[in-house]
């Protein structure tokens, strides 16, 4: 069943913070996204910090955006989840929106999901 995250619950979505199951295999398929999501955030990296020592900056965005993906959410959707979370959580208002270019992360973010599910 496709959940509300879609619309006009995303933006509430951004700090949602998981309960991490310590009973997790390393090798499951859950942590395994949770980790390359991360990576993907680090690459596109729309503050401009993460580096080698710092990995974990986006990580409170990561559960969101794979419930997202999971939901069967369109590009414009999380395009518009991206935007919100740039320009009003992070901060970077919307000259943030237009330099991250959060319509081309959410076009590679649903092609590494589709590829990989």
């Amino acid at each position: 069943m496709k959940t509300n995250f879609c619309k006009s619950d995303a933006p509430s979505l951004a700090m949602h913070t998981p309960k991490i199951d310590l009973k997790i295999d390393p090798s499951s398929v859950e942590l395994q996204h949770w980790y390359k999501m991360l990576h993907l955030w680090n690459d596109w990296n729309p503050m401009k910090v993460a580096s080698e020592d710092i990995q974990d900056e986006y990580a409170a965005y990561i559960s969101s955006t794979l419930t997202l993906l999971e939901d069967g959410c369109t590009a414009e959707e999380i395009e518009a989840f991206l935007s919100t979370i740039v320009r009003d959580y992070i901060g970077l208002g919307d000259e943030g929106v237009r330099e991250s270019n959060p319509g081309a992360f959410a076009q590679k973010i649903m092609a590494w999901y589709q590829g990989n599910r």
